[in-house]
């Protein structure tokens, strides 16, 4: 009998494999699925917030109902106008009694304005009125939240603010820190005036109202340069300009100076123009810049006679170490006069001996310098330019003229008056354009080759007319009139160019200015510095240097100075 043999195959191994497989799976799927549903972000709890997110809108909506009813109450009711001086005041006073909800919810705000629902603190009632709500609700329990904001103090860029919930920590951002020019960020504090960081590098504290941190900066030498507000001296105060066109401070009594910003080193070094006399060793004459190569082998350095602000005693010895930048490089700028020094009294009518003094006198009376002993200096537009004056009369003039404390209430610092000095000098130059003051300045200077507009009025300084002219619109000085110095910051030309630049007057023409600086040709003499009445401008353009007049003797009726005020 034949057999049949029954070939099946035997797959139980595969299939209890698949089974584990599918299990596997099936956990998963039904993991991500519970995720999905009941996680943290899941389907349930977004419904929760959503609905969270919904009663809290409705709760700040009723609010401002409320609130838009008792502005409609106030409006409505005279007596209530009456009794409130405005509609905040009375909303304000409503809410600090309690407001009732149909719902039986009680809304209430305290004396700092913070509103309370229900006793937990929901938000804020602002000064104009309306509402701030920074409250959460958590199912039907309300979550005070606080925000935390991150206030640049001056600069750019910085953290986002976020809200936390009351107690809970706050790790100080550190990783958006914000930007200034010219400054150094050094960290955050909860005082905007603070200047040393709570917070440097990391940090946290526990949240327990809104707070704002504010950015902590060191200041540099170019962010003071660009700040001069921040530098106004006692008893002065901003009138016009800006840093760029010139920022001008006037004080009570009318005198006026212009902020000379100084960013860096480079901004303070001295620096030869193009037309110079008389500076180096042997020189009888004009020095060309080959010939004298270098600053160093035209001037030996500025005497100043002076004690700063800061209480170094500067010697009145000549040196060329600049000891004065200290205080220039710490304020990032200097105050330069606006104008020449003057006086006000007319001296070329008042006191007409004067205006007899030679024209150049290498010999000063006693009487010429005791004169500068008790005359009011000024630095005011339309005054006399002060001249035949020696060099160390200007500097104890300038010296003295003022001085004063800082202010903390007005805001404003101590200052101290001087004569400007080479650096000073060059530095302004430097700021107004150093191309345009070492080229002819016919266009914008008081030279004996500028032919001035028609004036009613004018006064000169040649000995010979002592008076002033009171003809109507006909006085015009012509290009060769080259002894007419007028009044500080008055002169015009023909096409009616002023004088002014960067606000500053007079420094390409009128009268030469004494400095600090001593030339290296002789350490008794005295640089004086600009453009003049009584050369051509192609010959004295505002940053010319002459170095041949003794600094105790010698006067002109043409030479005169000009105030600066170093300041904290």
């Amino acid at each position: 009998m034949e057999r049949k043999i029954n070939y099946r195959k035997r797959n139980k191994g595969i299939t209890l494999v698949a089974l584990v497989v599918t299990v596997i799976v099936l956990l998963i799927l039904a993991g991500v699925s519970i995720n999905l549903v009941a996680g943290s972000n899941g389907i349930l709890n977004r419904a929760t917030k959503a609905v969270d997110v919904t009663n809290m809108a409705k709760i700040k909506e009723d609010i401002e109902l409320k609130i838009a009813e008792m502005q409609m109450d106030y409006y409505s009711n005279s007596s209530l106008r009456n009794q409130y001086a405005n509609v905040n005041e009375y909303i304000k006073a409503e809410l600090e009694k309690g407001v009732e909800f149909p719902n039986g919810a009680v809304i209430t705000s305290d004396s700092s304005g913070n509103l309370n629902y229900e006793g937990v603190q929901i938000g804020s009632l602002n000064p104009d009125g309306s509402v701030s709500i920074d409250g959460e609700l958590s199912g039907s329990q309300i979550v005070t939240k606080y925000t935390v904001s991150y206030n640049a103090n001056g600069g750019q860029g910085g953290p986002s603010s976020k809200k936390y919930a009351a107690g809970e920590t706050v790790t100080v951002d550190f990783m958006n820190i914000p930007i200034q020019a010219g400054c150094t960020f050094l960290g955050w504090a909860r005082s905007a005036d603070a200047t040393t960081p709570e917070f440097t590098n990391s940090g946290s504290f526990t949240v327990s109202g809104n707070t704002i941190l504010y950015a902590v900066w060191e200041y540099g030498q170019a962010w003071h340069a660009a700040h001069p507000e921040k530098h106004i001296p006692t008893g002065f105060a901003h009138t016009e300009g800006t840093v760029d066109t010139g920022y001008v401070i006037k004080d009570s009594e009318g005198n006026e100076f212009v902020w000379i910003p100084v960013a860096n080193d480079e901004a303070y070094a001295k620096k030869l123009g193009t037309n110079n006399a008389h500076l180096k060793v042997g020189s009888t004459g004009t020095d060309t810049l080959e010939e004298l190569g270098h600053i160093g082998n035209a001037v030996r350095g500025d005497k100043l006679g002076v004690t700063n602000i800061l209480g170094t005693t500067i010697e009145d010895t000549i040196t060329a170490q600049q000891p004065e930048y200290a205080v220039v490089k710490k304020a990032g700028g200097f105050w330069i006069g606006r104008y020449e020094a003057g006086v006000e009294s007319l001296e070329r009518g008042v006191n007409n001996w004067i205006g007899n003094v030679e024209m150049y006198s290498f010999d000063a009376s006693s009487e010429v310098k005791a004169y500068w002993n008790s005359r009011n200096i000024t630095v005011k537009l339309g005054n006399e330019p002060v001249r035949v004056i020696t060099q160390n009369k200007a500097l104890e003039r300038a010296n003295n003229w003022k001085s004063g404390a800082a202010n903390v209430v007005a805001g404003t610092v101590a200052f101290q008056s001087g004569l400007i000095t080479g650096s000073q000098w060059d530095a302004m130059c430097k700021f107004i354009g150093w191309e345009l003051t070492d080229i002819d300045a016919s266009s914008w200077g008081n030279c004996s080759n500028v032919k001035s507009k028609i004036y009613s009025s004018l006064m000169h300084s040649t000995s010979a007319r002592t008076d002033w002219f009171t003809e109507n619109g006909t006085i015009q000085k012509g290009t060769n009139d080259n002894m007419w110095v007028f009044p500080t910051g008055v002169f015009e030309t023909e096409s009616g160019e002023n004088t002014a630049k960067k606000n500053i007057y007079d420094i390409a023409g009128n009268v030469y200015e004494w400095t600090t600086e001593v030339p290296q040709s002789n350490e008794s003499r005295s640089v004086n510095r600009g453009g003049t009445v009584v050369r051509t401008t192609d010959i004295r353009t505002a940053n010319s240097r002459e170095g041949r007049l003794s600094s105790t003797t010698y006067v002109e009726a043409t030479i005169g100075f000009r105030i600066v005020l170093y300041v904290e």
